[in-house]
């Protein structure tokens, strides 16, 4: 199969390292759960939650705390299923490409499989404990389904006999997941209705294509090593780069739509246009360049990527929360 793909340069390969010291059990497990990757499912969370909010103007900080709790247990499932299915590609990666992957548990021998098994486990039950307290208390009866719909795409996405991020379909669910489905969680969770407007968080869904292809961009050469069929090795970096420039495109051109049409307030135009057009400016000054070949280049593409998202994100928020009470 690997045959039929593009031809990739791969970088030189490094020799084996040496298993590192391992840090305290604070240092290893805040490690294990990486949890600066937390911000990229509590936004979309808190922008279904604003969203939710228009409806009825009631502040309801319990509810809020119960969905962004959902949020971190839901991201902890993400991290712990994923190195879970990934142990021995993530060790090849460690080995081959030391310089290409960020820190694991596992790879460095920090924690066994069964460790991180165990602690998915603990994650898929309190995130169920909590859709069912959810039930009871908040009158939720869909929050399990939501739970167990997490579960699912998690298991889609990394194990058999799906396993989509082996065969092409990784960052398409990504996006279902992460751009469509937790921030119709917040909205429903905020209403008690399903009816979740899609056109007031469609840049949301395009932003979630955007990083979920960018995610592919440093681990390209393991990734072909590991037969996962991301954009990157299906289609090259640069056509992958292009694909993540469309996302931020077309979520730039939709909230601009959005603003002049009065769906979003005036003022978000700051954050989901004005800015994101910005950071967009400042990823295509590294774009000939972003892939593992030009380390730099690719962490500053990234990052204004990144920047971008983050951006129109936070001004959907503000629009929905603060700029609609604005006179």
């Amino acid at each position: 199969m690997n045959a039929m793909l593009p031809m990739q340069r791969k970088p030189q390969i490094n020799p084996p390292l040496a298993p590192a010291m391992a840090p305290g059990w604070a240092a290893t497990w805040w490690t294990a759960s990486r949890f600066p990757s937390l911000i990229k499912v509590l936004l979309p969370l808190a922008v279904g939650l604003g969203l939710g909010f228009t409806q009825n103007g009631e502040f309801r900080p319990v509810r809020i705390a119960a969905v962004l709790l959902f949020g971190w247990l839901t991201q902890l499932l993400i991290i712990f299923l994923n190195d879970f299915a990934d142990a021995e590609a993530d060790t090849h990666h460690h080995q081959r490409y030391p310089g290409l992957i960020d820190p694991r548990a596992i790879p460095h021998g920090w924690l066994k499989r069964g460790d991180i098994l165990i602690a998915a486990l603990t994650a898929i039950a309190l995130l169920l404990l909590l859709s069912s307290a959810m039930v009871i208390f908040f009158d939720r009866p869909w929050a399990p389904v939501f739970a167990v719909g997490a579960v699912a795409l998690l298991w889609m996405y990394s194990f058999a006999p799906m396993r989509l991020n082996y065969r092409g379909g990784g960052e398409c669910l990504e996006t279902i997941g992460v751009g469509g489905v937790l921030p119709w969680f917040g909205y429903y969770f905020y209403t008690g209705t399903l009816d979740l407007p899609i056109l007031m968080i469609a840049p949301v869904l395009f932003l979630s294509f955007a990083s979920s292809v960018s995610s592919g961009l440093k681990h390209q050469p393991a990734d072909l090593d590991n037969g996962k069929h991301t954009a990157a090795v299906l289609l090259g970096s640069r056509p992958a780069r292009l694909l993540i420039m469309i996302g931020l495109g077309a979520s730039i051109a939709i909230a601009t739509l959005l603003c002049f049409s009065g769906h979003y307030h005036p003022m978000s135009s700051m954050f989901v246009v004005f800015l994101p057009l910005y950071f967009g400016y400042q990823a295509l000054r590294e774009y000939p360049r972003a892939d593992y070949h030009h380390l730099h280049a690719l962490k500053k593409f990234k990052s204004a990527v990144h920047r971008a998202i983050y951006s129109t994100e936070l001004g959907l928020l503000l629009s929905f929360v603060v700029f609609s009470n604005v006179d």
